[in-house]
């Protein structure tokens, strides 16, 4: 069992307290030669022992099941049923995690190991005999028992440990070794014929833990301090109320703080450590580890450093599930570790070493609903897709928990050993991505690097935008103002990197042999014109500044010859310049700024100190993700897609609209009002909780929030709304610059009048449909759909929804944050021209964590300014109510919005 000092100690247990402890059951339970026990703990842990020989020792028959079998979930439920199990005995925690299920053979379910929370009881000891088992392996692994249910008199609200067992006393003591009043507060102690002899070579901690029995007439005796307060009941069973020292139970495992803190303690780069359990939420409680590293000569630590560390030292149980940093701990007035103030440092906080900063945001609506999954499973605010399970505190019974949700939202069985073996939340979407039939035929073509002697053809929505003409401005303009000390020649070496890491940068287009194809061209270096405006009077420098702003990106490109990627430097003060970049829309796209802003700022910071960059190699290129896309979607595969296509989107309905001000015309123009609604912080709160219980991400509330504002408007019950995915669903893709993003209509039915829930559920199954079958370009999919019509981006609807992830929303000009970067600069976004209108009304909705931001974007020709700012003004009102009543029927939400 687990030690304060940093060794475990060795417990030597009797045959004659194991013979009582079989007496007792025999007595207690009335099990016999007809029942059928489940060996549920592991042969490490203490409870075996009585798992194995209370079954064999009475005549029951022993039911073996492999670990994963014997995991709570689905799996251990079938094993109940399958083997006809009567006697099971399992952790609390264990058993808050089984779904409830028909089990009529289980006629006798005990817990022990840890506190019992009331819920448990309601839940199962209807219908069967439900028992609560207690006892330290010192006292031969149970002692102490009490029948639960309403029978038994047993007050829901707090269930007691019971009386001692078969021929076995318990004493309440107080410090002075004195009996403890009734009712009163006291430590428990032990003896009778299951006391342990000591602790194996260990007279020392053996005559500290067990005493002389001064209570008991005959000599000899000894008595066993456990260590527990506990209070006596008037009906003689007894209350357990927490421990007196560091030992702690988690997951039904005996834990000495202590132990952890000296393995902790011996990894290189660790000054103090300090162990806590946390409850994360009740009867959820894990163990956080709190460092004070060394700053000399050491290596950087982090979570994942001293996770692996540890894991080589320690078992799985006795590894702390998270760290927090700190330069110093707290102390009391006499210079003691300050327990309680250390507790108040969240997990991840403090400064000094800390975990890594590759954080990705999910990239596709599978990987976006199971990050609400680990959200809500383990208690973390954000998750990305190179996430490990068990290195954010998952475990073993956390596991069914995500089991059990992924079988809810995607409608697959994840076998519980997969999320063992694949355990990132990318390589997880992947496999729940197999299980749905999607992806089958990537997973088994890898993007590999292509010769480039030879013609390189355009990716498919690269041909789709090129084919609708009038494309030269349309591009992504970023517009920023940097303040502080510009080291210039850092810059212009960054953007060059750049220009070199990615061939996306420095690609054109040409047309040959009737196919749009792609015409890399060395590296050359981005020009970076300097325009120096610093002897000009303010007023003048700020009204250039936003001419030159609004010139630029306004710049006509020359998508045959390129370059498509330009940059402008403008110096208003020493310390203070306008930088400007744009890149057109038909090489890059919103995940792509994304990425160069990051790749901006760690090449900046790693020139400006005299470095060389630190980004590892590229595996491949945009090129070869375009001809991946066109040699592995034909055939089969694409065939099968498009026929899910053409029956998804049979008959379609006229496109959703909402009230217009002014004649709708065949075509509009380029020019679009703006406006943005956002949700603060108590309401973006509400709305991710409702998502994340409900098995959805936070994107596809949001879409069902604009389905139910159309609805208000047009009472319209089947709409299709356009949407944009990312479509870089393969890890190898996250970090590459190009246009790589697919518009994939999703078509809702509304009828009935559905409550938001309901409506919500309906978008997550349309949504995760159409990703299943997203490969396909949208222009394929409407030439199926729409034949001989003349195709542009409103061919199916005018209406388009597109959600940003954390990186895409703190990358985009309009977000209006600033960034810091290192050296004391930071970057302000401006705004220096309307946006294009591309459809009717665009949705565009930016997560920043902890607000989120939509920006109505509607075709001046169609849309007043005032229109769209009631418009918005709704959206948000229908955001709060949804946010105080998912479960309201839509006509009730939707009431004085219309």
């Amino acid at each position: 069992t687990s030690g304060s000092t940093g060794q475990p100690k060795g417990v030597t247990v009797t045959h004659r307290g194991l013979g009582n402890l079989i007496a007792s059951e025999r007595r207690t339970f009335g099990i016999g030669p007809g029942d059928r026990a489940l060996l549920f703990a592991s042969f490490s842990f203490d409870a075996s022992v009585y798992d194995i020989f209370a079954a064999l020792g009475c005549g029951a028959a022993l039911v073996l099941a492999g670990r994963m079998e014997r995991m709570p979930g689905p799996g251990l439920v079938r094993l109940l049923q399958e083997q006809r199990v009567t006697w099971a005995v399992v952790t609390p925690s264990a058993l808050a995690a089984v779904p409830e299920a028909e089990l009529p053979d289980l006629a006798i379910l005990g817990v022990g190991s840890e506190a019992c929370p009331p819920e448990l009881v309601v839940r199962w000891a209807p219908g069967r005999r439900f028992f609560n088992l207690y006892g330290p392996t010192e006292m031969t692994v149970v002692c102490v028992t009490t029948e639960h249910g309403t029978e038994h008199g047993t007050a829901p609200g707090a269930p007691p440990i019971g009386r001692p067992i078969l021929n076995s006393h318990a004493l309440v003591l107080d410090r002075w070794m004195a009996p403890a009043p009734l009712g009163s507060e006291g430590e428990l102690y032990l003896t009778g014929p299951g006391l342990a002899r000591g602790y194996l070579g260990r007279p020392d901690l053996t005559a500290e833990r067990f005493l002389p029995d001064s209570w008991s007439p005959a000599p000899g005796g000894r008595l066993y301090r456990t260590g527990d307060r506990v209070r006596l009941r008037p009906d003689g069973r007894i209350d357990y109320l927490g421990r007196l020292d560091q030992q702690v139970k988690v997951r039904g495992f005996r834990i000495e703080l202590g132990e952890i803190e000296a393995a902790l303690a011996a990894c290189p780069g660790v000054r103090e450590a300090a162990v806590l359990v946390r409850e994360v939420r009740p009867g959820d409680r894990r163990l956080t580890g709190y460092i004070v590293s060394e700053t000399v000569g050491e290596p950087e630590l982090t979570s994942q450093s001293l996770r692996g560390q540890l894991e080589k030292r320690l078992p799985e149980h006795m590894v702390p599930s998270a760290f927090a940093f700190v330069e110093s701990f707290p102390l009391t007035p006499s210079r003691k570790l300050d327990r309680r103030a250390l507790a108040r440092i969240e997990p991840g906080q403090g400064s000094g070493a800390g975990d890594r900063t590759d954080h990705v945001s999910p990239r596709t609506p599978v990987e976006e609903v199971l990050a609400g999954i680990w959200s809500e499973v383990l208690g973390v605010e954000r998750v990305g897709v190179n996430d490990d399970f068990f290195a954010l505190s998952g475990h073993s019974l956390l596991a069914t928990q995500v089991v059990a949700r992924v079988r809810e939202a995607f409608g697959v069985e994840l076998p519980l050993r997969r999320l063992f073996e694949r355990a990132t939340l990318g390589e997880l979407a992947q496999e729940i991505d197999n299980l749905t039939h999607h992806g089958a035929a990537s997973a088994a073509h890898d993007i590999t690097p292509v010769p480039r002697d030879q013609p390189l053809p355009a990716s498919f929505y690269q041909e789709f935008g090129y084919s609708l003409g009038n494309v030269a401005k349309n591009s992504i303009p970023l517009s920023l103002r940097v303040h502080g000390r510009l080291d210039v020649p850092a810059l212009r070496r960054s953007l060059d990197a750049l220009e070199v890491r990615h061939e996306a940068l420095r690609t054109s287009l040409r047309e040959m042999g009737g196919g749009l194809y792609l015409r890399i061209t060395p590296p050359a270096g981005v020009p970076l014109p300097l325009i120096d405006l610093a002897g000009l009077p303010e007023e003048r420098r700020e009204e250039l500044l936003v001419q030159l702003a609004a010139e630029h990106a306004d710049h006509v490109f020359d998508l045959s010859n390129g370059p498509l990627f330009i940059a402008q430097l403008v110096r208003l003060a020493p310390e203070d310049h306008g930088l400007f970049l744009n890149i057109h829309h038909i090489v890059s796209d919103g995940w792509s700024i994304a990425v160069l802003n990051r790749e901006m700022t760690i090449l900046y910071n790693a020139f400006s100190h005299g470095r060389s960059s630190p980004l590892a190699p590229l595996p491949i290129q945009f090129a070869d993700f375009a001809w991946w896309q066109r040699h592995i979607y034909a055939g089969e595969t694409l065939a099968a897609q498009l026929a899910w296509w053409r029956q998804t989107l049979a008959d379609p309905p006229p496109s959703p609209s909402l009230p217009i001000d002014l004649p709708r015309r065949a075509a509009f123009g380029p020019r679009s009002h703006v406006v943005e609604t956002v949700a603060e912080t108590e309401t973006a709160a509400a709305l991710r909780a409702i998502a994340r219980a409900s098995g959805c991400s936070l994107s596809m509330i949001l879409l069902a929030s604009s389905f139910a504002l159309l609805h208000g408007y047009n009472e319209e019950r089947d709409m299709i709304i356009n949407t944009i995915f990312a479509a870089r669903n393969r890890p190898e893709l996250a970090g590459l610059v190009g246009l790589m993003m697919n518009t994939v209509p999703v078509r809702i039915d509304l009828s009935g009048n559905p409550s938001f829930r309901s409506l919500m559920l309906r978008v997550r199954d349309a949504l995760l449909a159409a990703y299943a079958h997203q490969d396909v370009p949208f222009p394929r999919v409407m030439a199926e759909v729409l034949p001989g019509r003349k195709l542009d981006r409103n061919s199916l609807s005018a209406v388009n929804f597109n959600m940003l992830g954390f990186e895409e929303a703190a990358a985009s000009v309009s977000a209006g944050e600033s960034t810091a970067l290192p050296g004391g600069l930071t970057l302000d976004p401006f705004s220096t021209a309307l946006e294009v209108a591309k459809h009717e009304i665009a949705f565009t909705c930016r997560d920043y964590g902890k607000f989120i931001r939509c920006q109505l974007l509607g075709a001046a020709d169609l849309f007043s300014p005032a229109r769209l700012a009631e418009v918005g003004a709704d959206l948000k009102a229908l955001w709060e109510r949804i946010a105080d009543q998912p479960d309201e029927p839509l006509d009730r939400l939707l009431d004085g919005l219309r």
